[in-house]
């Protein structure tokens, strides 16, 4: 710059005589070829003539001019063109010229240098050539290159391009108005303080055209800047007045090929593209005035990795901009291009506009940028890493994926110091839609999300209109960044959602086991306002996180809830517990596991703790559940923790206060392989435990103490004064007591002693009928005192059973429809009325032996008998998947007294007369039936065949 403004300082006469450099040149060619007029009729043909004269001639007058030392010229040759103009031709021409500070000397050499002139216009004493052409030059551009020795200058063969700008300005002032200069092979070479590139001007043909004191000039110029790749094509237009006004038109250029040619221009080897581009711009007192261009590229990429983080491939490339020197600003104001993206058929569309000012000191950036159809996969190639600043960039790459950016915008300014970026301001905004965000594995992810993004360089506000999270879909959602400079940077998100009401406690924990079993206790709708803060100054975790949610549950129908509900849950920053509360006045509650019973409208709140120390166990303390009618107020506490995959309760501690009129203690601890309960209070329903199929293939250790005043079982029925006490080890049980009391007189007295060799169990049971219908064994017994025999023993290390149960009391079976159905058996429905009277039947004793390991019972033997009638059965029942298979005999009462010694003989009467008869001569005889049920029949299939007499084959297969 200060050498630009010394050069403009300079005295008139010295400018002047640097101007007429050029002119004194070719003035002084055009009078020797004066004098050599006389040789016309000498030349007869176009072929050119050496004359050694007109050669000396032409560089006595250059010396005159430049001075002796400062001239030389190998030969001059003159000759007639076919088109009837004389052409002068000299070849090695040089000169030596004082540099314009008088320091040193510069050197213009040209080996091949053609002039034509008009014959008319020689008759006419006008010398001015209509043609110039220079030949293989060597021109410098750059620098002024300083030298003293005239010899040492002319082996550099390099000359400077501003004589022949003196030429230009020379014709402007109207001394020698050429039309026509042409340059072929010149050989330009661009020299800087610390690098030198040169370039092949293949082609340059100037038309010069003047009206007083104007100049129009037209060019056409071929260049090469790379011999492995195509030329350069340059078409110009410029007028010259007191300024000089320029057009030009540029194709084919590889920027990549710049590159080379100046250190400023190293970032144009970043981009991969040949572009056609139109340039104008004005000359005023040597400074650049009015840059104006636009750019254009059919496809490329650029790789700028200081501001994007991977290379960007563009179409339809155009740009519009202009630089402004004095200023030094370049404003590049239109850049639009289609990029790209992984979806041919939706190109994002890109269009921006960059001023980049003080160039000549820290640089600064100001952009406007605005993109549409971008795929949200592409928001790290798209997003400037410069706008990296509180990590909210590589936040968002990490945690939001899929769906498009509708359309997106972006004002920020940047500045370059000591080669760094930093942000001064920002302002952006975005329209997206089908974006999914997962902020951490915590928290369930959300879908589809349609927004609006506001960013600025102090916040950043999100407006989400629609989106999926779960079964639920959000609305009037906000994510929000307060403050980018804060100590804690929070990312907040908030909204409504409406959904599943399952979906709610999600947020406590994500695990798919405990996900599914939360489902079946929420199975209603919800309607929910949520808060949830999120630190990205450090690792996002439920502990990390601040989270409240308000939720109305609406038709809610499972097994313990049915109705409305209100929730309320908050966790704290730091905290891992959510404290809940549960209104549920709006719901009915039954709970009969622990006796808890409500309906609805009566006033009842649930509230607890969740605490999610490990994702792996929950615990829930400070549980509070109470109900008020009229004025008592009934409540229920306790705390348990569970485990979530797989779904399993670890403890459990629990106390009733006047809940249902019902007190109790709970304590149980457990896990797949061992339990522990205890139980103290007024009453237990065991009902609900009886009714559940333990899918535990395997048999944990037990250890359970029961006493409770009432112990409900099933089908209404129930025991007073329950006291049960088990203790057992993999399945082998070897102590234990059962003792209570029910119906009027009747009891159940159970005792497990361990022996030496075995584990016994002997026990009473004064009704089994009741018994056996609590249990929800058989509804179709009534009665029968028995005794229970039973060895408990380890084969192949599981637990198995082995004993003999006795009945000596009455027993009565009731017909109920499956016995009706052996009926279609003709020969059973000929026994039938003798066994049944008033659809029942009573035997006065009943023996079975039987095994059980596996939920398989085996029945050794059994023999039922009463005066009538003898039944006999034996073989196997699944209690598993109920299937069963027996066989056995139908037989007179009597014989089986006779055989098991059971009782005393019967009087034979109308028993074994008739079908049980063989009749006249034939014996006794009997039924021999089967009983068979698969896992999937829906009916059992029973079969008899009748046995024609007893014989002794007969009574040994009297079970078969």
């Amino acid at each position: 710059m200060q050498k630009h403004q010394h050069a403009n300082s300079r005295p008139k006469h010295k400018k002047k005589k640097k101007l007429g450099l050029f002119y004194g040149t070719v003035s002084s060619i055009s009078i020797i070829a004066f004098i050599a007029i006389f040789y016309f009729s000498v030349l007869v043909s176009t072929k050119p003539r050496s004359i050694l004269l007109v050669t000396q001639k032409i560089e006595l007058i250059l010396q005159e001019k430049f001075g002796r030392d400062n001239v030389s010229i190998d030969n001059s040759y003159l000759s007639f063109t076919n088109y009837g103009t004389l052409k002068i031709s000299i070849s090695g021409l040089r000169i030596l010229y004082p540099d314009l500070d008088g320091s040193g000397k510069k050197s213009f050499i040209v080996p091949n240098l053609e002039t034509e002139f008009s014959l008319f216009g020689f008759l006419l004493l006008q010398f001015q050539p209509n043609k110039i052409k220079l030949s293989d030059p060597n021109i410098f551009l750059g620098d002024w290159q300083k030298i003293t020795d005239p010899k040492e200058n002319f082996s550099t063969e390099k000359s400077d391009l501003s004589l022949i700008a003196n030429l230009l300005g020379s014709i402007r002032k109207g001394e020698n108005p050429i039309e026509n200069l042409e340059i072929e092979n010149a050989k330009l070479l661009i020299r800087g303080e610390n690098f030198e590139r040169k370039i092949l001007l293949k082609k340059s043909k100037i038309h010069v055209t003047s009206s007083g004191n104007n100049l129009n000039i037209v060019s056409q110029n071929q260049i090469n800047l790379d011999p492995k790749k195509s030329d350069l094509n340059i078409s110009s237009s410029c007028q010259v007045s007191s300024n000089v006004i320029c057009n030009l038109s540029v194709q084919n250029i590889i920027l990549s090929s710049l590159a080379e040619f100046h250190p400023n221009l190293s970032e144009l080897e970043k981009i991969n593209a040949t572009i056609d581009a139109n340039i104008s711009f004005a000359l005023n007192n040597n400074d650049l005035k009015n840059l104006k261009f636009k750019i254009h590229s059919n496809f490329g990429d650029f790789r700028f990795l200081d501001f994007f983080a991977k290379k960007i491939d563009f179409e339809n490339l155009s740009i519009d901009g202009e630089y402004d020197h004095d200023k030094k600003i370049l404003n590049l104001s239109k850049i639009e291009t289609d990029l790209k993206a992984t979806n041919p058929e939706n190109k994002t569309r890109l269009s921006l506009s960059l001023l980049i000012s003080q160039f000549d000191q820290n640089r600064k950036f100001d952009f406007d940028i605005h993109l549409k159809n971008a795929s949200g996969d592409e928001i790290e190639k798209f997003w400037p890493i410069t706008l990296r600043e509180y990590g909210v960039r590589d936040w968002v790459i990490n945690h939001v994926k899929g769906g498009s950016i509708k359309e997106a915008a972006a004002k920020f300014s940047l500045s370059q110091k000591n080669q760094e970026f930093y942000l001064d301001s920002v302002s952006a905004n975005a329209d997206f839609s089908g974006i999914n965000l997962k902020y951490s594995d915590d928290f369930p992810e959300i879908k589809n999300i349609s927004a609006t993004a506001n960013f600025t360089d102090k916040n950043m506000k999100i407006v989400i209109s629609d989106a999926e999270v779960l079964q639920s879909r959000i609305s009037e959602g906000l994510v929000v960044i307060e403050d980018f400079n804060a100590k804690n940077l929070i990312l907040k998100l908030s909204g409504k959602a409406k959904g599943k009401a399952a979906n709610t406690l999600q947020h406590a924990n994500n695990n798919p086991d405990f996900v599914s079993e939360v489902a079946k206790y929420l199975n209603g709708n919800s309607e929910s306002d949520f808060d949830i803060h999120l630190p990205l100054s450090k690792e996002i975790t439920l502990k990390n996180s601040y989270l409240a949610i308000n939720s109305t549950f609406t038709k809610l129908d499972n097994a313990y809830l049915k109705g409305d509900a209100i929730l309320t849950s908050k966790k704290n920053f730091g905290s891992v517990d959510f404290v809940t509360n549960f209104d549920l006045t709006a719901a009915d509650l039954d709970v009969k596991e622990l006796g808890l019973t409500k309906k609805s409208a009566i006033e009842s709140q649930l509230s607890l703790i969740v605490s999610v120390q490990n994702p792996k166990i929950i615990q829930i303390k400070n549980i509070s559940l109470w109900k008020k009618e009229g004025k008592i107020t009934e409540k229920f506490s306790g705390e348990l923790s569970f485990a979530t995959s797989p779904f399993l309760v670890k403890s459990a501690n629990f106390k009733n206060t006047n809940f249902n009129k019902n007190n109790y203690l709970i304590s149980y601890q457990g896990d797949l392989n061992a339990h522990k309960i205890s139980f103290r209070g007024d009453k237990i329903n065991l009902g609900t435990f009886l009714k559940q199929k333990s899918e535990n293939k395997n048999f944990p250790d037990l250890a359970i103490q029961i006493a409770a005043n009432r112990a409900d079982l099933l089908n209404n029925k129930f025991l007073k004064n329950f006291y049960f006490s088990l203790n057992c080890k993999s399945g082998l049980c070897s102590r234990g007591l059962v003792r209570a009391s029910y119906g009027k007189q009747q009891v159940i007295d159970l005792k497990i002693e361990k022996t030496p060799e075995k584990n016994s169990i002997n026990a009473r049971v004064s009704d089994v009928g009741y018994i056996a219908e609590a249990l929800d064994i058989s509804n179709v017994v009534s009665g029968g005192d028995a005794k229970l025999k039973i060895e408990h023993y380890a084969e192949d290390n599981k637990p198995a059973l082995r004993g003999t149960l006795t009945i000596d009391d009455d027993i009565t079976i009731y017909e109920n429809e499956a016995v009706k159905r052996f009926n279609k058996d003709t020969l059973f429905s000929q026994v039938r009325d003798k066994i049944f009277s008033s659809e029942k039947t009573t035997f006065d004793s009943v023996k079975i032996n039987f095994d059980l390991q596996n939920y398989r019972l085996t029945i050794k033997s059994l023999i039922a008998n009463n005066y009538k009638i003898g039944v006999t059965a034996k073989g196997e029942i699944n209690l598993a998947d109920k299937s069963c298979h027996l066989k056995g005999m139908i037989i007179p009462g009597f014989i089986v007294n006779n055989l098991f010694g059971i009782g005393k003989i019967p009087l034979v009467g109308g028993v074994i007369s008739g079908v049980l008869t063989g009749g006249e001569g034939g014996g006794l005889f009997g039924i021999r039936y089967e009983y068979e049920k698969n896992p999937n029949d829906k009916e059992a299939k029973f079969s008899t065949n009748k046995v024609a007499a007893f014989v002794p084959s007969t009574i040994q297969n009297l079970f078969d």
